[in-house]
């Protein structure tokens, strides 16, 4: 619920368009290849966010994992209420799990974190078929104070 994926055609030759399976953990994204029609940014993006004020926060974490038998290079896409966006792109080697922890003033470089609209997960210039997991956003709390 609250997943879109996003920048994918159809194409010709299959007519298939990305699977995303939401799991109890996450979610797995599933983008077909295309040698003849690379897409450019395909992806899921989360845009019912249960949290949209993120500047009292100290950061993100995601965990992405990788089935397949190849590198995939994946990027963290933040968007604000304004739509401006803070992107970064991870390379999670084979049969591999990454966790991923974005500062929030990484963001604040980019976007406003107190007015958040989305996050997303996406791939660039697909030709052979990718899939990866990614959790559920974890937002970190900051550390209290010294001698709190």
């Amino acid at each position: 619920r609250g997943f879109v994926p996003r920048d994918l055609p159809r194409l010709a030759a299959q007519g298939e368009q990305a699977r995303l399976k939401l799991l109890p953990g996450g979610a797995r994204l599933t983008i077909p290849a295309s040698l003849d029609e690379p897409y450019d940014w395909p992806g899921a993006t989360l845009t019912r966010l249960a949290i949209t004020d993120w500047s009292g926060y100290a950061g993100l974490a995601i965990r992405l994992s990788n089935p397949a038998d190849h590198p995939v290079e994946i990027a963290v896409k933040a968007i604000d209420q304004d739509r401006d966006s803070w992107y970064h792109y991870f390379t999670v080697r084979a049969h591999e799990t990454a966790v991923i922890r974005i500062p929030i003033d990484d963001l604040k470089q980019k976007i406003n974190p107190a007015r958040m609209f989305a996050i997303g997960f996406n791939c660039r210039k697909v030709t052979r078929q990718q899939t990866f997991l990614f959790s559920p956003v974890y937002l970190l709390k900051r550390a209290p104070p010294p001698g709190r």
